[in-house]
C-alpha cells in the first residue's frame, strides 16, 4: 500500500469508524523514507571501537560509533549520507535485515566483529557478552561498598571509564574506611575515582593480569599482611591479594566474603543484548497521500491532535521542527520495515484523529471510507485507543 513520489494522490487506506461516540479517522501510508537510519544499541562491557570509527558490512562502509552510553555501545547506521552513497544498498539491506531480527555481521574500524541479533546478546569477536556492567567502578563501591568493605582492607572495582577504590572514595569514608595506600594505574579524577583504559581485557579494561592495575604501593600508609580484594563491575571475575613483606602482591584463594560481594554486583546486572531505534524523517511528498496541506499535518502532528504511529507501535516525536521520529524496532511486526531500489527504507505510516481535526488540516476526507466496508474487502488489523488522545488540544491554523 502507499503511494509513490509524486503522491499528491490520496493514501489508499483513510479509514473511519466510530470509537466511544467520537468520530476517529485513521490514514494509512507506506511511502519510500530516504532521510532514514538505524540507531543500533550493543550492550557490552567489552570495547568495541572508538567514537566516530566507521562501521562496515562486507567491507563497505555503512555507518559509525556514536557513543557509549553507561556500557551500551550507540551505533548509527545509514542515514542520507550513507543510503545515497556507492553503499547505499548495503546500508539498506543492512537496516531491514536487523529489523527483521536476521543476523548480521559488522567490523568496526580499528576494532572489534561484531555479530549482531535483535533482542540477543551480541557477539563480540565471537564471543558472547555477558551481563552488563552495574554501573562504573565508582558507582559500584557506592552501592555495594558495605559488602565489598567484608572482603578485603582495600578494593579495587576497575572499569574502562572510572575505575573505584574504596577506601579512598566517599563510600569508603562513610564505612569508616581511610587510604590504604594503593595507588592505582590511571590518572586520578577525583577521591576515590580513576580514568580506565578500555581494551580487551578484565572488566573491558586493558589489564589482563589484574596485578597491572595497581601502579604502586605506599609503602608509608600500607602494611605486610594488608589483603586487597580486585573485582570488576559484572561481578564476573574477582581475585584475592595479600601484600607481602615487601609490599607485593600475592594471590590468595577468594574467601566466602568475596563470592558474595561478585554474586551481589552480579544479581545487579542486567543481561546484554541488542536494540534499536528506527529513525526517520517524515517529509517532502510522502504527507501529501493524508493532506493537501502539508504544513497543517506537521502543525497537528506537534499539537497532539493527530496520533502518529509506525506498524502500530508508537513514536517519540524529537523536538524541532519537521516530523522526526524514533519507533522501537521491537515493537514493530516482523517484516514491518523494507526498502526499495532506489534506495530508501519504506515503512508503514499511520495517521490517527477526530474527523473534525482532518477536515481542520485539508485532509482528503472525501476518500475516507468506513472501517467496515475496508474490513470486508480485505483482512485487515485495526487496534483503536481511547478517542482522547486524538481531541485537539492547541489551535491549528487555517
Amino acid at each position: 500500500m502507499g503511494t509513490a513520489s509524486p503522491c499528491f494522490t490520496p493514501a489508499p487506506h483513510i479509514v473511519a469508524a466510530e470509537i466511544a461516540d467520537v468520530d476517529v479517522v485513521t490514514v494509512v501510508s507506506e511511502v519510500p523514507l530516504s532521510y532514514s537510519g538505524l540507531k543500533l544499541k550493543v550492550d557490552t562491557n567489552v570495547f568495541v571501537g572508538e567514537e566516530g570509527a566507521r562501521v562496515r558490512r562486507d567491507g563497505r562502509p555503512i555507518g559509525r560509533v556514536e557513543t557509549q552510553e553507561y556500557g551500551s555501545k550507540m551505533l548509527g547506521l545509514a542515514g542520507l549520507d550513507a543510503v545515497h552513497g556507492p553503499n547505499g544498498a548495503t546500508a539498506t539491506r543492512t537496516v531491514e535485515d536487523i529489523c527483521n531480527r536476521q543476523r548480521v555481521e559488522l567490523k568496526i574500524e580499528k576494532g572489534a566483529r561484531l555479530s549482531v541479533v535483535l533482542g540477543e546478546p551480541p557477539e563480540v569477536d565471537g564471543v558472547v557478552s555477558g551481563p552488563m556492567r552495574v554501573g562504573c567502578g565508582s558507582a559500584t563501591v557506592a552501592m555495594f561498598g558495605p559488602a565489598l568493605k567484608a572482603v578485603a582492607d582495600e578494593v579495587l572495582v576497575l572499569d574502562p571509564d572510572i575505575t573505584g577504590l574504596l577506601s579512598e572514595h566517599l563510600a569508603g569514608r562513610g564505612l569508616g574506611m581511610t587510604w590504604s595506600g594503593l595507588i592505582p594505574a590511571g590518572d586520578r579524577s577525583t577521591i576515590g575515582r580513576y580514568f580506565g583504559e578500555a581494551g580487551s581485557g578484565i572488566g573491558g579494561t586493558r589489564f589482563t593480569d589484574p596485578r597491572e592495575a595497581v601502579a604502586s604501593v605506599d609503602p608509608d600508609v600500607a602494611r605486610p599482611g594488608m589483603t586487597v580484594f580486585i573485582t570488576e563491575t559484572a561481578g564476573e571475575l574477582g581475585f584475592l591479594f595479600r601484600l607481602n613483606d615487601s609490599l607485593e602482591l600475592e594471590p590468595v584463594p577468594l574467601s566466602p566474603e568475596a563470592h558474595r560481594a561478585m554474586a551481589l554486583i552480579r544479581e545487579n546486572s542486567e543481561p546484554s543484548r541488542v536494540s534499536a531505534l528506527f529513525v526517520a524523517g517524515l517529509g517532502g511528498s510522502a504527507r501529501s497521500g493524508v493532506t493537501r496541506f502539508p504544513i497543517k499535518l506537521n502543525e497537528a502532528v506537534r499539537a497532539g491532535t493527530v496520533r502518529l504511529t509506525v506498524g502500530g507501535a508508537p513514536v517519540f516525536l524529537l523536538p524541532g521542527g519537521g516530523i522526526t521520529i524514533l519507533v522501537d524496532v521491537e515493537k514493530l511486526p516482523a517484516g514491518a520495515i523494507t526498502r526499495v531500489p532506489s534506495p530508501a527504507m519504506v515503512a508503514p505510516v499511520e495517521y490517527t484523529m477526530t474527523r473534525e481535526t482532518y477536515a481542520l488540516i485539508e485532509g482528503h476526507v472525501d476518500n475516507v471510507r468506513p472501517l467496515d466496508v475496508v474490513l470486508g474487502e480485505r483482512s485487515h488489523r485495526f487496534t483503536a485507543e481511547s478517542p482522547s488522545q486524538f481531541v485537539q488540544s492547541r489551535p491549528i491554523r487555517m
